[in-house]
């Protein structure tokens, strides 16, 4: 990857302080340094770029834009990131930490009508972009119960309006970030689904409207990379545990890990044995940035866990390492024959870009409780 070069220059801001009242939301160091360690060839080749990343202020984007921002000041990079908020978020409140980043720019915008915004935010970039991280796409739990459309229009007409950025900005490179969720219901009987597993969704269904919408975004990207040369890495994360994960929402871990927190039963919400495998966040930034800058363009690639548990052994793990002594509560009734799984087959990842998780799930469990202890 050839070295870029730029004379842009954003806002001058007080240096980071670790130690700093706003940094108390922060990836811890260590976590960071384990990241750049693991992608410092990765990023020389982005040195004196602008990157834009959508999505920043979620759990992957506040991970990217933190491990960017290492990266560059450990390896002198110079280089420069917008990261892409919703329109009405928060910075304050959700990503303090990242505010005081003085190669870092945090944008409000509604990712819908972003092409035609983007001039207007960003006007010293109207040259180029070099990398774009699509990461953006609203999604809780009423969007599987009650309200799918808002997903549904920026997983769509979201990823459209980046991809027409692209076009116009000339990037480089391009990730997708999409998710396992494109192969809809894994087969009990099948151990671990791979990159060439033929998809399952209902498109009748409502409730796939998350999936559906990575999906599309998925063959959109392809259609922009066959059609206008747009040079299109993708990812397909599955499940995770760090830092910045909701402990609120609907991500089972995570809501374990909320119940030990506030000293109170575990509750499994089905009869514990459905099978899953977590990667720790500094390791999925690690894969991230290495498929930006080095995935097969159009070819998929797995990224997540390798070991499996399953959700009782996952509250048992997290219950130990709590020291709390929290009682697990089953509420699901016994499930009869196979269980659920949704494990990846990282074979392809590690094969082509020698990736592999890093940091066992016990020790990732040990820093994200601790993590959310110091910040609580």
């Amino acid at each position: 990857m050839n070295t870029i070069q730029t004379t842009d220059t954003f806002p001058s801001t007080t240096p980071d302080k670790v130690s700093s009242p706003i940094y108390r939301k922060s990836i811890p160091i260590r976590d960071l340094e384990h990241v750049t360690s693991n992608i410092e060839s990765s990023m020389i080749g982005w040195k004196g770029a602008r990157i834009l990343i959508t999505g920043a202020t979620g759990f992957f984007g506040q991970w990217l834009v933190e491990s960017f921002h290492h990266a560059n000041q450990t390896l002198n990079l110079g280089a420069r990131l917008v990261g892409i908020g919703g329109p009405n978020d928060k910075f304050d409140d959700i990503c303090p930490q990242i505010l005081e980043m003085n190669d870092v720019k945090l944008i409000n915008a509604d990712i819908c009508d972003l092409d035609s915004s983007i001039d207007t935010l960003l006007p010293d970039w109207h040259d180029r972009i070099d990398a774009i991280i699509h990461a953006a796409i609203y999604v809780d739990g009423e969007t599987y119960n009650q309200k799918p459309i808002p997903t549904l229009s920026t997983g769509v007409k979201g990823t459209w309006e980046v991809l027409e950025i692209a076009k116009r900005k000339n990037v480089k490179r391009f990730l997708y970030v999409s998710s396992g969720a494109v192969y809809g219901t894994q087969s009990r009987m099948l151990e671990r689904i791979g990159e060439d597993h033929s998809t399952s969704l209902d498109c009748a269904s409502a409730q796939s409207a998350y999936a559906e919408s990575k999906r599309f975004g998925e063959t959109l990207c392809c259609g922009y990379m066959q059609q206008h040369g747009i040079p299109v890495t993708i990812a397909r994360p599955f499940a995770f545990v760090g830092p910045h994960l909701p402990i609120d929402k609907h991500f089972a871990i995570g809501n374990f890990i909320r119940d030990v927190l506030a000293n109170t039963p575990i509750v499994i919400q089905s009869d514990g044995s459905p099978i899953r495998s977590y990667l720790y966040a500094a390791d999925l930034a690690i894969w991230l940035w290495t498929i930006l800058s080095n995935g097969v363009l159009g070819r998929p690639y797995n990224v997540g866990g390798t070991q499996t548990f399953s959700l009782l052994e996952i509250a048992t793990l997290i219950e130990k390492a709590s020291m709390n002594k929290n009682p697990i509560q089953v509420n699901g009734e016994k499930v009869v024959g196979p269980p659920n799984r949704y494990v990846p087959d990282t074979t392809r990842a590690e094969r082509e870009l020698g990736l592999k998780p890093i940091i066992s799930l016990e020790d990732a469990i040990h820093r994200t409780l601790e993590w959310h202890r110091k910040t609580i």
